[in-house]
């Protein structure tokens, strides 16, 4: 089959708000996101099939732009030499935190599920809450491929402190009408707050949103749910014990361990992150 090509790829990071973007830009009339899919992992996970990559997208009607968020796309292997050798058009766009903190969310998101036990100091070298808080590391391959001018990269806390206004930009990047503003705009999809009580329950719901996306069932219902039913789910039964502290021990060791990753992605950026500055300061 021919080559499907979307217009923009966000590549992650994880934890660092591709959800609520990801619902943001599938509320814009000249935007088509994928459906019934929101992470369609194709350049890792199904690669060159592309019957499937373009069923994710049957539904576009009179959208001008189509793309979609895959955050494993960051540290998957060859992921970024796959997206240009078929799309090397393609703009794109990546989200990043503190590293520090988007380490901890994903310690706290495994943690939830039941997939990991024990406290922060788990988040060491070797992990993919490590790993995936390396940005640089896993961002600069892209850098080689694609121009600075298809690359838009986002501060996750400057987008909360700034939705609408972030939003008017990435709807100029892709050349869209900025003058759009999402519903969702001003929502927040996740937020960290607790252990689920009811662990096992919470993880049949999690077993139930991993069914209905491996095996592509469709249907308003499983849409729903999957995309946006069984996060709000979730907090039905989310009154459990609070997630273990990060100590000052370990926020120093990641610390160190970050500092030069950081550095680069400040020295491409042109700036450091004032919301940072406890952990990364101007130097």
């Amino acid at each position: 089959m021919k080559y499907f090509s979307t217009d923009f790829i966000g590549i992650g990071a994880a934890k660092c708000g591709t959800t609520w973007l990801h619902h943001c830009l599938e509320e814009h009339p000249e935007i088509c996101m994928p459906s019934p899919k929101k992470e369609p992992g194709f350049y890792d996970n199904h690669w060159e099939d592309w019957t499937y990559y373009k069923s994710l997208f049957s539904h576009r009607e009179k959208e001008k732009v189509t793309g979609e968020f895959t955050p494993g796309y960051l540290t998957a292997v060859g992921v970024s030499e796959r997206i240009a050798q078929v799309n090397p058009e393609a703009k794109i766009i990546f989200i990043v935190r503190n590293p520090i903190e988007r380490a901890y969310s994903h310690y706290c998101m495994l943690l939830k599920g039941g997939a990991i036990k024990g406290g922060p100091e788990g988040i060491v070298q070797g992990t993919r809450m490590f790993r995936d808080s390396q940005y640089w590391k896993h961002f600069s391959p892209y850098l080689e491929l694609f121009p600075d001018d298809q690359i838009m990269v986002l501060i996750q806390e400057e987008m909360l402190a700034s939705p609408v206004l972030t939003l008017k930009r990435i709807f100029n990047f892709l050349g869209v009408d900025p003058a759009f503003t999402p519903s969702l705009a001003n929502e927040r999809i996740h937020s960290r707050s607790s252990r689920p009580k009811h662990q096992n329950l919470y993880r049949r719901l999690v077993a139930l949103s991993d069914f209905a996306h491996k095996n592509r069932i469709t249907g308003r219902l499983f849409d729903e749910v999957r995309n946006r039913g069984v996060g709000r789910l979730y907090r039905l039964f989310d009154k459990g014990k609070k997630f273990p502290a990060m100590t000052e021990v370990v926020r120093a060791k990641l610390r160190e361990e970050f500092q030069q990753d950081v550095r680069e992605l400040f020295n491409y950026i042109g700036r450091p992150v004032k919301e940072w500055e406890r952990d990364f300061p101007k130097n």
